[in-house]
């Protein structure tokens, strides 16, 4: 965009000017810049000229002689806002605050009234980290223009600073009707609306943006994120691998795209890409984390815990058989060995749609409920649920929600996006959901054999950190506490609730929602951990506890060490604080 003037004086045309300006608008700036000082030589008087020029020094970074320029021009032509106006813009690119800040006082007083004035100001003051008086500056001048969209734009990304998402979501909102093409606020509105969890209307905006700049990095890692989330895991790695070949390779890039191939159950590309990310950064948590679990993940005996789980299969029949009377459409997601998916089929389930990735279980679960002669009544999808299309895998949207995508931290199995998703998309208005809520609840222990091994350090006077490192940092164990020498040091706290009816909006795994809980110890001892697990509510009748005095027994408990140990006495009271993201609790004090 070219400077702008108000200049009553015409600007005198002729062939040598015409051809500055093509070359200006061709890019080919320090070409148009020789032409427009031949000129300029000739017509000293134009002011507009000066802004051409300006703006041809500058698109070059050529800072410091465009603020020499136009300091010259403000000399010539002192009463010329627009000069002035340009040349604090100048002034804050170079950071020079000071002087900048001086010619902003001046203009206030000369210029009262006037929204560029108005924008200056709100710049500097960005600057200067006084977002209130840079807010009020935006309003004013955009109250004076309307049409100033990149105060508008600013107004939103101060607005964001404060956390007034709808905020800032309007007035980019506001930028983008005024220029469809504004590409900032259309990338600033698909980053907010993946954060808030709304990954297609993130889409709506990055795909504008990508019409514009189609090799625009971050545009393409967002859309790589809501494609991801939204099960298209194929686009997601096209989008992804537009970045890898234009930035090239980095820790970020190759753990996207390892957690892609992750859920893609292409364990041995996601293991090569999140190696690769720790060569770029050893102490990288999310690669580390990925890695341990895939690790893990080769052994799942807990399949056959939770079959053996006998309160927790009579109570899903319970609430299934209340929920189900006759000709309803269900989802089970997650199939494994079909139990759940033919429990409602034998409630009366018209028709089950049920989930399962791995094919070796899919398989085995077919058998199963062909031996027992639901074949007829249960489809298997091969796809994870979030990538299930009503009017492709599934005709319409069903009547019962289904699910047990829990462990014994109750969310490290996903079960919030994996429901929010479902209920959103797959889930009749009014429809049932199983179970229909949890508490998690809490206590605080000591216990030396836990403590031993959080982390691994020496064990019988041996140095055994090396092999600690097969151990997933910064997150809970899976205990039984009942097999575990240990002592309670509380009594027993609610954590907090689930509503799978009413879910929390999505939260980044950097911006957990913390919850501040006060809790007495009832005896003397050494605070090692907080041992939690959850009151499972599979409908408004019946709960079932995975503590380690409930009536479910195969999830065990989960425990998060404390770091450093604390000692503490009965009656101290002391804050713990929860921080409950999208996949995990972890605790702190």
């Amino acid at each position: 965009m070219l400077y702008i003037s108000t200049s009553t004086k015409p600007l005198q045309v002729n062939p040598q000017f015409q051809k500055a300006v093509q070359l200006h608008q061709n890019g080919q700036f320090h070409e148009a810049e020789s032409e427009y000082k031949q000129i300029l030589e000739s017509q000293p008087d134009n002011v507009q000229l000066y802004n051409y020029l300006a703006d041809a020094l500058n698109r070059q970074g050529k800072l410091q002689e465009t603020a020499q320029l136009l300091k010259d021009a403000a000399e010539r032509f002192p009463t010329n806002l627009f000069l002035k106006v340009t040349l604090g813009q100048t002034l804050l690119g170079l950071g020079h605050i000071e002087e900048a800040s001086d010619l902003a006082i001046g203009l206030q007083k000369d210029f009262p009234r006037s929204g560029e004035v108005f924008y200056f100001s709100g710049n500097l003051y960005m600057q200067q980290g006084r977002g209130e008086e840079a807010l009020a500056a935006f309003e004013k001048a955009v109250n004076i223009i309307p049409q100033l969209t990149e105060a508008q734009f600013n107004i939103g990304a101060l607005l964001y600073q404060k956390r007034d998402l709808d905020g800032a979501r309007k007035r980019w909102q506001k930028c983008v009707q005024q220029q469809a093409a504004f590409t900032p606020a259309l990338l600033n509105l698909g980053n907010l609306e993946l954060e808030a969890g709304r990954y297609e209307e993130a889409l709506n905006y990055l795909s504008a943006l990508l019409k514009q700049e189609p090799d625009h990095s971050y545009a393409h890692k967002l859309s790589g994120m809501a494609k991801h989330y939204l099960g298209e895991r194929d686009e997601a790695l096209e989008h992804y691998n537009r970045v890898f070949n234009t930035e090239g390779p980095g820790e970020e890039i190759h753990t996207l795209i390892g957690n892609v191939n992750r859920d893609m159950n292409r364990m041995e590309e996601a293991v090569n890409h999140y190696e690769k990310a720790l060569t770029y950064n050893a102490e990288s948590k999310i690669a580390r984390e990925n890695l341990d679990k895939i690790s893990s993940s080769k052994i799942e005996g807990w399949h056959f815990d939770m079959l053996g789980d006998l309160k927790r299969n009579e109570g899903y029949d319970e609430a299934i058989k209340r929920v189900i009377r006759g000709g309803e459409t269900v989802l089970d997601i997650g199939t494994g060995s079909g139990l759940l998916s033919m429990m409602c089929a034998r409630a009366g389930a018209r028709h089950v749609y049920t989930c399962e990735t791995i094919q070796a279980i899919a398989q085995a679960a077919q058998q199963v409920i062909s031996d027992n002669g639901y074949a007829g009544t249960i489809s298997i999808i091969p796809k994870q649920s979030n990538s299930l299309k009503i009017g492709q895998e599934i005709p319409a949207k069903v009547d019962v929600l289904v699910s047990e995508v829990l462990d014994s931290g109750l969310l490290g199995e996903g079960v919030l996006p994996t429901v929010r998703h479902a209920r959103e998309k797959l889930l009749k208005e009014g429809g049932r959901i199983i179970p229909a809520a949890a508490t998690v609840k809490g206590m605080l222990i000591e216990s030396n054999h836990l403590h031993a091994i959080a982390p691994l350090d020496h064990i019988s006077g041996f140095d055994l950190r090396s092999f600690g490192r097969f151990q997933v940092k910064d997150v809970y164990r899976r205990e039984t506490l009942n097999n575990v020498p240990y002592k309670s040091i509380s009594k027993e706290f609610k954590v907090l609730d689930i509503d799978f009816y009413n879910l929390p909006p999505a939260v980044a795994p950097e911006a957990p929602n913390r919850h501040t809980l006060e809790v007495e110890i009832s005896h003397d001892g050494e605070l090692h951990a907080v041992a939690f697990w959850f009151d499972l509510h599979l409908d408004e009748q019946l709960s079932l506890s995975s503590g380690p005095e409930g009536e479910m027994i195969h999830w065990g408990q989960a425990v998060y060490s404390l770091n450093p140990v604390r000692k503490v006495k009965a009656g101290d009271r002391i804050k713990l604080v929860a921080e409950q993201s999208e996949m995990k609790i972890v605790f702190s004090l």
